[in-house]
């Protein structure tokens, strides 16, 4: 039986993009962490081998497996201290990393967003509180595509990340001719990813052309 829920944080991306790609218990761990740190309102926290196991039942030689594959896709941080692994936290894209930024019209200045200073109760200072102007700007973020400029490119990531399980020149051909739209109609926003995908589930030449099942 569950309980009424109280609830932890956790974003979306994880469930949407991530998950399908995730063995069980990169999955678990990732939840685990959330749970120790959105869970409790913090950015990162301490919690050792043990904690993870206790919480997520899964052995210490699985969680070390898995924490490294979840570093290399570049999902969580691990601080290490002598060699341990001691504090963890979710990668969290800033401005700069994130595949989102805002869009404007064309010929349209862009001005920084707009505040307003209201007076703290019982305090001197103030605070700046968004206004309608600057919230009205968010409704016009959209996620911007990444996609590779040629087949070049493609090879280039592969060889830097020694992956060799993937027909490069059938992946080209698959996403280029369907305009980077993947076997459930959906729009690739991140090509690296989406080979990361492929390398792990992989998909190869062998499968016919159209008929990919991406699980």
């Amino acid at each position: 039986m569950i309980e009424k829920p109280n609830y932890t944080q956790s974003p979306n991306i994880i469930f949407d993009e991530y998950m399908k790609i995730l063995s069980g218990a990169e999955f678990k761990i990732i939840m685990c962490i959330c749970r120790k740190t959105f869970g409790w309102q913090k950015r990162k926290d301490k919690i050792s081998l043990q904690q993870i196991s206790d919480i997520t039942g899964l052995g210490k030689t699985e969680i070390k497996n898995s924490l490294k594959k979840l570093e290399k896709l570049n999902l969580i941080i691990c601080k290490k201290s002598a060699g341990i692994v001691t504090e963890f936290e979710l990668k969290i894209g800033t401005r700069t990393e994130s595949v989102y930024q805002e869009e404007t019209i064309p010929g349209q200045k862009v001005s920084p967003p707009q505040t307003e200073s209201v007076p703290v109760e019982g305090e001197t200072r103030t605070e700046s509180v968004p206004t309608k102007e600057s919230n009205i700007k968010k409704l016009y973020k959209r996620k911007i595509r990444k996609l590779p400029q040629n087949i070049e490119e493609v090879k280039l990531y592969a060889k830097e990340h020694k992956i060799t399980n993937i027909d490069i020149d059938f992946f080209w051909k698959y996403f280029t001719e369907s305009g980077w739209i993947d076997s459930n109609g959906k729009k690739v926003y991140n090509w690296k990813q989406k080979f990361l995908t492929w390398s792990r589930m992989n998909f190869n030449k062998e499968k016919p052309f159209g008929k990919v099942i991406e699980k």
